[in-house]
């Protein structure tokens, strides 16, 4: 279906205001959350978290689509940084409500964002488009595809069925340990971006990003993390969090073993494994019965497989889509 088309089937396409298109985005995900596979719907002050935390400003690279004045499709979009194989990234994400698919509403954002990154963030070089789906997102993985996205790289959503038999806690000589302090966190974060710099499609953080990661609600849980030192030097560390609400609606006791990082110089001596085992010991000291993390597929470091060893199996592989900027327009 064309623009005209849209327009004459009571389809408006527009950008983003602030604040009431908050609510549009959180009843549009929660949508989609039975169809797509998503763990749980999100609330307005959770989608504010998550844009905060990944650096976006949907007042400037925002679009929604309307019908009778009921919230149909979003998508926004950011600065995802540069990367050998793809050049300058230009990030997007969003969705359209499950009733409203197949009938031309994801082309006309996928269309409108792919304008609006390159007007407010103009590329210079290589180049391309990128946006990453749940493997169970079919209809996204279709849209994409039609549109000369191809997938980039793989990740895995992985579990640990149980909380028994925890990996040795136990950090090499000379490496400590202790509670995490508020003051602390940004230069745990900046040791945690130096760590992660060399990772496939890590985002470098920059002071907004940090204090977004700060404030979130999941990812500034500062009482969860477990994070090694070396003298007053931060070298590693395990960023997990509890989703209360996430739980409550699957009924069930979940914790994150995530952020797992160790900067390249303290890499090889059983940091990253005792972490990971003080991770899973505090979440079985909080209750919860089982731990979920994700893996870049072709992460350098061999995560796969230490995670594998610790437990944790694979059950969902998802993508990253790329496409080139120099074919910008969707069919």
């Amino acid at each position: 279906m064309t623009t005209d088309h849209l327009a004459a089937a009571g389809i408006v396409v527009r950008p983003f205001r602030s604040p009431g298109d908050y609510e549009l985005v959180t009843r549009v995900f929660g949508a989609c959350v039975p169809v797509d596979g998503f763990e749980r719907a999100r609330t307005v002050d959770d989608v504010r978290s998550n844009y905060a935390a990944f650096g976006m400003n949907p007042d400037e690279v925002g679009i929604v689509a309307e019908a009778a004045g009921e919230g149909i499709g979003y998508v926004v979009g950011s600065d995802d940084g540069d990367s050998e194989e793809l050049g300058q990234r230009r990030f997007h994400v969003g969705l359209v409500h499950p009733d409203w698919r197949r009938r031309g509403v994801g082309t006309e954002l996928l269309r409108r964002i792919q304008e609006r990154l390159l007007e407010k963030l103009p590329v210079s070089g290589p180049a391309s488009f990128t946006t990453q789906v749940l493997g169970t997102q079919q209809g996204a993985r279709e849209l994409l595809e039609g549109n000369g996205y191809r997938a980039a790289r793989y990740s895995f959503a992985m579990v640990r069925p149980d909380l028994d038999d925890l990996p040795a806690t136990d950090l090499p000589d000379g490496i400590t340990s202790h509670p995490s302090t508020m003051e602390e966190a940004p230069r745990i974060f900046r040791a945690m971006d130096d760590a992660m710099r060399d990772e496939p499609g890590w985002t470098p953080f920059d002071g907004a990003k940090i204090q977004g990661a700060i404030g979130h609600p999941l990812f500034g849980q500062i009482d969860m993390w477990q994070v090694a030192w070396d003298g007053d030097e931060p070298v590693g560390g395990v960023m997990g969090w509890i989703d209360v609400r996430e739980n409550e609606a699957r009924n069930r006791r979940r914790g994150y073993t995530e952020g797992i990082w160790v900067r390249r110089q303290w890499r090889g001596r059983g940091i990253a494994s005792a972490l990971i085992g003080r991770n899973l010991q505090e979440l079985k000291r909080r209750g919860m019965t089982e731990a979920a993390l994700g893996v870049d597929a072709d992460n350098p470091s061999g995560a796969l497989r230490l995670y594998e060893r610790h437990g944790f199996r694979r059950v969902r592989t998802d993508l990253t889509y790329a496409r080139p900027i120099e074919s910008q327009t969707p069919r």
